[in-house]
Parts: structure tokens; C-alpha cells; sequence
């Protein structure tokens, strides 16, 4: 389920006062458990060391995250970290020289971004391209045009470079999706990401968000019944999804050695 069709039901059963931007943080909440404690996602990474010995993690991942750290084949020892700050690992002192290692760690989770441009656009129809003085989007996000609080249209971004000569950022889209767009430079536009993300869980465990977000409405409300009630729901049901993952989601095998 997308994450905007959650906020569509939770409006629908429990109309509300807040804005998408705060359900999307409480969406953020089961997202971040999920992906952290019960759907974790790896990542592998070739990390060159240093002549200390140490090399620098991943943008965002700390010590806890890594799993495992491979140098010339060998599997080596994590070191005690305290010493070493929150972005570094140490590489043992009889592990064999080498240039790289090879890092496997879980991937931290994303929260859901919301990036948002107002000034100036001019739109290129017979490039296909957009240009902005300045830019928090990235490849594959899907913006909104809005003049004067009025949709434009909307326009897929598959490319963003920067041009040095002229201070201002290249946006990569179709001509398809500009060629209705009636002008071809606005003073004041807005420029919005569509929020695209997806709950974590599928089918038919997905309702567990509408279940928290009305929660946490009722939380914030002050209504204690009806957030026990809803609370007790999500935790029925995310249950019922550990249960589920115990079978589906690859584990280690432990054998008892030396017992009779």
C-alpha cells in the first residue's frame, strides 16, 4: 500500500486537524522499526584503509550497523570503538596488509522525503529540461508545478546536473511532460516531491499503519479508549506479521555440539 493511500484511510475513518507532513513522520515510526528490527536490508560496500589501519563507514551507518568486515578473504574482528569515534572500524593488528575491505552492514532507513522548491523556474520544452537556482531533489523523484497555489503539472525527473557557468541547476525530464506547461518561465513557482514510498509490510498486514496513525491521533487528542483500542489492533497484527516473517526471512542454522 503507498503511504499516501494510508493517510487517505485514516482521514476517512478518523478526520483530522493534522497536516500529511506530520502523518508522515508517524508513518516514519512503523516504517523505521520494521525495516530495522524485523526487515532488515544489507548492503556491501569495498572501503579503502588507511595507513592507521581504519577505515571510514558508509554515509549513515554507524559501528552498530555492520555485520560483518572482510579483508584478503579473511573475516575480521571488530574492535572495541570507543576510541575510535562513531564512523570508524579498527582493523586488527594481525590482520594482513591490504588497500580495501569489504564491508557488509544493514542499511539505515531512509525517512520519507519531503523536499520542496520555491522561486524561480524556466522551463526548456525543446530540451526537455527544467532549471532551478537551487535543488534538494534527486534522480527519479516525481515534482509538482504549482503556480499561485494552482497544479500545473506534474513532471518526472530522470537527470539533475549542475551548470557552473550560469549558478543554476539542470533538470532532466520529457518534452511529453512539458509541452502543455503554458509559459516557459515562472518568477514564483513552486516545485513539490510527490511522495511515492510504500508501507514495508504487504498485504494484508499493511493495515497496521492506519491502525497507529489513528492511534496517535487519538493520542494526541486526548481520547484513551479509542487509542487502546487501535494500539491493541496494531499490535495484533504486527504480531501476526513476526509470525509470518519467522518462515520467510533467511536465518542462520545453530547446531549443539557435543550434546547427548
Amino acid at each position: 500500500m503507498y503511504i499516501n493511500d494510508v493517510i487517505r484511510r485514516v482521514r476517512d475513518f478518523k478526520p483530522n486537524e493534522y497536516h500529511n507532513s506530520e502523518l508522515y513522520i508517524f508513518c516514519d515510526e512503523v516504517s523505521s522499526m520494521l525495516s530495522i528490527e524485523d526487515r532488515p536490508s544489507f548492503k556491501e560496500r569495498i572501503i579503502p584503509i588507511s595507513s592507521d589501519g581504519t577505515l571510514l563507514l558508509p554515509e549513515g551507518v554507524k559501528f552498530e550497523n555492520v555485520v560483518n568486515v572482510f579483508c584478503n578473504g579473511v573475516e575480521l574482528r571488530k574492535e572495541d570503538m570507543r576510541t575510535f569515534g562513531r564512523r570508524t572500524v579498527k582493523l586488527t593488528s594481525n590482520s594482513a596488509p591490504a588497500d580495501t575491505a569489504t564491508v557488509v552492514y544493514i542499511v539505515p532507513y531512509s525517512p520519507i522525503r519531503m523536499p520542496k522548491y520555491t522561486g524561480k523556474v524556466i522551463i526548456d520544452k525543446e530540451n526537455a529540461k527544467l532549471y532551478i537556482d537551487s535543488c534538494d531533489f534527486v534522480n527519479g523523484d516525481s515534482l509538482v508545478l504549482e503556480v499561485d497555489g494552482d497544479i500545473v503539472q506534474t513532471i518526472p525527473v530522470y537527470d539533475i546536473l549542475y551548470d557552473y557557468d550560469k549558478t543554476r541547476f539542470e533538470l532532466s525530464t520529457t518534452s511529453f511532460a512539458l509541452k502543455d506547461i503554458p509559459k516557459s518561465e515562472y518568477a514564483n513557482a513552486t516545485l513539490t516531491r510527490t511522495v511515492t514510498e510504500e508501507t514495508v509490510c504487504d498485504a494484508p498486514y499493511d493495515s497496521m499503519y492506519i491502525d497507529y496513525l489513528i492511534a496517535k491521533i487519538c493520542l494526541y487528542q486526548g481520547d484513551s479508549r479509542e487509542y487502546n483500542q487501535y494500539m491493541t489492533s496494531f499490535n495484533s497484527k504486527l504480531s501476526a506479521y513476526r509470525e509470518w516473517l519467522v518462515g520467510k526471512m533467511p536465518a542462520k542454522k545453530y547446531r549443539l555440539k557435543n550434546w547427548w
